[in-house]
């Protein structure tokens, strides 16, 4: 007679014991449980998505937004550097420019005095 345990079942190899005898699987949950489960994703991404919507509409968001770019600048590691250049953009540039005192400045204009400030 043999008294050795049957072997442990190996992927892609069917088990020598017979159905009744293997183990049983994990409980089945109830329907509502199932239900939830499967729900669980989407249920999160709803949630994080009014998160967001939140927080870039309501007053406190805006506080949020903007410590998160301070964030950046806190722990970037940069040199220190004395050569600072100041921009005064006084009526006479405004006119020169052709630009509106009440709207941003052109950005070609822009990306245009930033490279001459490169050289």
């Amino acid at each position: 007679m043999n008294n050795r345990s049957p072997r442990p079942e190996v992927r892609g190899q069917k088990s020598a014991l017979h159905p009744a005898c293997r183990p049983a699987g994990p409980p089945a949950l109830p329907a509502g449980r199932q239900a939830l489960r499967r729900g669980a994703p989407a249920l999160g991404a709803a949630l994080a998505v009014l998160c967001g919507l939140a927080l870039w509409s309501l007053a406190f968001g805006e506080a949020w937004t903007n410590a998160s770019y301070d964030y950046l600048f806190r722990f970037a590691a940069r040199p220190v550097t004395n050569q600072v250049v100041v921009i005064l953009m006084d009526n006479l540039a405004y006119k020169h420019f052709s630009q509106k005192r009440e709207e941003p400045w052109d950005r070609d204009l822009h990306a245009q005095l930033l490279h001459r400030l490169a050289e």
